[in-house]
């Protein structure tokens, strides 16, 4: 295990940095269970693997901000997907296919 100074801004800075990996890997764990694991279903169900795709586009989402360290990737990332949320919400409540 790494250990650190006695600064707690740098022990939290790494704990959260440990959570997002373990987010990442759990998503992508989930994303393969969804695809080919016991979730997957009958082959003709769709959804899953739709879910799985998302899951995947998520956890790669995760990694360009972390790896950029930069606050407007975070917030273009979630106005896109406020964006993205809204768009879905609309096509349901007309009716529409998303």
């Amino acid at each position: 295990m790494f250990t650190m100074p006695d600064d707690p801004v740098r022990q939290s800075a790494y704990l959260v940095d440990q959570l997002i990996v373990r987010v990442r890997e759990a998503l992508a764990l989930v994303a393969a269970e969804l695809d080919d694991g016991p979730l997957a279903g009958p082959p003709g169900n769709l959804v899953p693997r739709a879910a799985a795709s998302a899951l995947r586009d998520l956890s790669a989402m995760i990694g360009v901000v972390t790896s950029t360290n930069s606050l407007a990737v975070l917030d273009a990332m979630w106005f896109g997907l406020l964006e993205a949320s809204d768009g879905v919400s609309a096509c349901r409540a007309s009716g529409e296919d998303a």
